[in-house]
């Protein structure tokens, strides 16, 4: 199993933690073991910050460590060592990177924003994966924005060595991660109606999958309703060839988003069948109109079904007189929760990502941040992983992502999916 490649990526924020740091001294002439300690009274407050591309720390015998310091973040340095003739200064008890893999200044670098090119009437970025924001001095802002999320950009500018989309008031999302389109402009009076339909105004809608709110042009507002999340409904209107319900002044999500409480508007005809169901995760069971009876079937457990259906675009089988439940099938001609190309999917908790390029654990996704997945895995051990990235997959299990019944019916619909590797990461998650 190879080590855990750990990335500290705080672009020109000092990265100081106190209880590795604490005991750093700016005195140049403290004895490290092996190295060779040196004097340098011409700096005050060294501040290192590493080369694009990044570099492992090594020890005091020059030997590399599992500490890698991030491309263009930066740190507070202690002591200036000597190691094999060549200069380090310390970054942690024991871990030293070399001079040249660093800019040593007196103080932070001063950063100030330019201007590449302003901002572009009516364009939206769509973040290609979750992005951490800086203020106009690249100082990281402590707020992250999801993967799939989109949002109406201001200007580009470049801050120190990287360039930036402005995204609010004193915020800027880094430009690599962000791919731009300006929506087309909607015709209200030949793309948009009012629906006939008007059962939905004051009733009670819970958002099924990641819902992008636009207003009744078509234009996207970047806000994105998260799953599980219940809105008051207005009106139903038709905004190109697609039904929105309204959930506040000109903000409209797309119906098939949505679950109207009480109904169940995505119940099919029911067909006969004869056929036993394995169930991959624990299944609420919905009654015949689809809705949740609040009952639960245990996951593992195997049921006769007489009759199936869709509800919901999953496919539930009848395992009793008004009892329904799913095993994870979803509606089209493959019975994969895929077979309509990727989902979005919300976590439930932090979750860190196993990388095959490095068949390591990598990076941590943060609880809330939604994704857009299009590939599931099952290992030898009964473990599952959804792909996030070309080399990043998310192991999840009952539980981890949001459902819009608060059960595990898209968790069923991944298993469902699932193609079997059976060494699939089966010596880096225990």
């Amino acid at each position: 199993m190879n080590k855990k490649r750990i990335i500290l990526a705080s672009t020109l924020a000092v990265l100081v933690a106190p209880t590795v740091l604490g005991n750093i001294s700016n005195d140049m002439t403290t004895p490290v073991q092996a190295a060779t300690t040196t004097t340098d009274n011409t700096i005050k407050n060294p501040i290192g910050t590493v080369d694009y591309g990044g570099a492992y720390t090594v020890d005091a015998n020059g030997k590399q460590t599992s500490l890698f310091l991030s491309g263009k973040s930066s740190w507070k340095l202690g002591k200036s060592v000597l190691i094999n003739g060549q200069r380090y200064y310390e970054v942690a008890t024991n871990n030293y990177i070399s001079s040249e893999h660093i800019t040593l200044t007196d103080g932070m670098p001063v950063v100030n924003p330019t201007m590449v090119k302003p901002a572009v009437d009516n364009q939206i970025g769509t973040l290609s994966y979750a992005v951490k924001l800086v203020d106009a001095q690249g100082n990281p802002t402590g707020r992250t924005l999801p993967a799939g999320s989109s949002w109406k950009l201001g200007g580009m500018y470049n801050i120190g060595m990287n360039t930036y989309y402005q995204v609010g008031n004193n915020e800027y999302a880094l430009e690599s991660g962000i791919k731009t389109s300006i929506p087309a402009t909607s015709n209200n009076q030949s793309n948009t109606n009012t629906s006939t339909n008007t059962n939905a105004s004051g009733q009670i809608g819970t958002v099924t999958y990641p819902a992008q709110v636009v207003d009744e042009t078509g234009h996207l507002s970047g806000v994105t309703l998260p799953v599980g999340s219940s809105w008051k409904l207005g009106k139903v209107i038709g905004i190109g060839m697609n039904n929105y319900y309204q959930v506040a002044t000109n903000e409209y999500v797309p119906v098939k988003n949505i679950q109207v409480k009480g109904t169940s508007n995505t119940v099919g005809q029911s067909t006969p069948v004869n056929t036993t169901i394995n169930l991959y995760s624990a299944s609420y069971i919905l009654d015949d109109n689809g809705n949740n009876t609040g009952k639960t079937l245990p996951a593992g457990s195997s049921w006769h079904a007489d009759q199936k259906k869709t509800m919901n675009h999953y496919i539930y089988y009848r395992v009793a007189t008004n009892q329904w439940v799913t095993n994870g099938g979803y509606e089209g001609s493959s019975n994969s929760i895929f077979s309509n190309g990727s989902i979005a999917i919300t976590l439930n908790k932090d979750i860190t990502l196993y990388d095959t390029s490095t068949n390591s654990l990598t990076r941590t996704l943060p609880k809330g941040s939604s994704w857009r997945v299009n590939r599931s895995v099952q290992n030898s051990k009964g473990q599952y992983f959804v792909q996030v990235s070309t080399n990043e997959w998310l192991p999840f299990n009952d539980g981890s992502i949001q459902d819009y019944a608060g059960g595990n019916t898209i968790v069923s619909g991944l298993k469902y999916a699932a193609a079997i590797e059976p060494t699939f990461a089966t010596d880096v998650i225990k």
